[in-house]
């Protein structure tokens, strides 16, 4: 069975780099072309949705080079399970984002291209392709060391200022509170005095 869900799948690649979508009828005719029964077909479906709920935990948990081997497979029975391909890119773009690779990140957005062909309404293809787009690979993002110095002085110029104004807050602040108790004793010794008389 394995060795004809792997022919199958070479079959539909195949054939959708003849045409730009190969509908669930051409996918089930290649199947039987190539000796599959309908028990098969029906197991093989099986097969893949099953795989792709394990890719849906093992995403969950952060298991992501296993999550991409599910998925994989399960890609293999239905490569137009469009859920399929945009778990399979979304897990691309994580493990590129770790490992910064750049072949990942491509992929990711060969499968997002891939799902926006079989349904061009998907709304989570396009916002992929935006992470993609917006967070490149592989880029160098040096800043100048010249600009970097002139930030920490001026980060260092604005702590200093913070600083003295936090002291100067601080000794008016002991000032007042000072004052204030002064105030407080004096209306003390006042009342006192008033009730005295």
């Amino acid at each position: 069975m394995a060795d004809r869900l792997h022919d199958f799948a070479r079959a539909v690649a195949a054939r959708q780099s003849e045409v730009d979508v190969v509908d669930d009828s051409v996918m089930h005719a290649i199947a039987l072309d190539l000796g599959m029964t309908e028990d098969d077909i029906v197991q093989a479906r099986a097969e893949g949705q099953a795989r792709k709920e394990r890719a849906r935990t093992l995403r969950q948990q952060s298991l992501i080079d296993d999550a991409i081997t599910e998925l994989e497979q399960a890609s293999a029975w239905n490569p137009l399970d469009v859920e399929v391909l945009t778990m399979l890119a979304d897990c691309f773009v994580r493990r590129a984002r770790k490992n910064h690779n750049v072949d990942d990140m491509e992929r990711a957005r060969s499968l997002c291209l891939q799902a926006l062909k079989v349904a061009p309404g998907n709304a989570e293809a396009p916002a992929l392709l935006q992470v993609i787009q917006m967070n490149p690979v592989g880029e160098s993002h040096q800043v100048p060391l010249g600009v970097i110095g002139g930030i920490l002085a001026l980060v260092a110029t604005n702590m200093l200022d913070d600083e003295r104004q936090l002291v100067s807050t601080a000794s008016d602040q002991m000032r007042l509170a000072a004052g204030r108790c002064c105030l407080e004793r004096q209306n003390v010794e006042s009342v006192d005095c008033m009730s005295r008389h």
